[in-house]
């Protein structure tokens, strides 16, 4: 499998001069987020129901999106960032993001880092179901648990370089949050295809 840098060099090859489409999701995204987590405000109580029914659809489309980005080397702009809420993915990715809050809710009561590891454990499980819209939200768990053994660490590692610029782009009120969140979305996707070659999973 590709070094962490090979991947991310991919991803940033990916991008060059389509930098525009991976920002109008960035922002579509965010302005969507608030919205939902206004609405959440305004009537306290609800943010869970937020997330699944209304978050949760909407991070499946925007990994879908980039997925496909990596896949076929061209970003198709915001329409594709909705898939999550068609009628072929809605029930099962609902059904996938309650079950990974369970589960990682469940682990983080033995310890926080439990918790953490299980969170690297299912993270490629959206990218299963967003080619395997037929499997069920556990199945999704199960195979994306398979193909992590042994590379958590390498992920979390990745991730690490994304936190380490988000707390960077605080000083520049987030700015460069445009650019970074793309950037990452993409490159976790193109993780996501190699260890999937990698592994051999289907």
């Amino acid at each position: 499998m590709k070094s962490n840098s090979e991947i991310r060099r991919a991803a940033f090859d990916l991008l060059q001069g389509q930098w525009g489409s991976g920002i109008a999701v960035v922002v579509i995204t965010f302005v969507f987020s608030a919205m939902a987590s206004g609405v959440a405000y305004e009537y306290s109580g609800i943010q869970l129901l937020i997330n699944l029914l209304l978050i949760a659809p909407l991070s499946f489309g925007v990994t879908f999106h980039f997925l496909r980005w990596v896949k076929t080397g061209t970003g198709e702009g915001p329409k594709g960032m909705w898939d999550g809420f068609t009628q072929t993915y809605y029930k099962q990715v609902v059904i996938l993001a309650l079950l990974k809050t369970i589960y990682i809710f469940l682990w983080s009561l033995l310890l926080i880092v439990p918790g953490i590891i299980k969170s690297y454990s299912y993270a490629m499980a959206s990218y299963i179901l967003a080619e395997n819209p037929e499997i069920s939200g556990e199945e999704a768990i199960c195979r994306s648990m398979r193909m992590m053994e042994g590379y958590k660490m390498k992920l979390f590692l990745m991730d690490l370089g994304r936190i380490g610029l988000i707390i960077l782009s605080l000083p520049l009120l987030c700015i460069p949050m445009l650019w970074i969140c793309p950037y990452y979305a993409t490159a976790f996707a193109k993780f996501y295809t190699e260890l999937k070659a990698e592994t051999g999973e289907k």
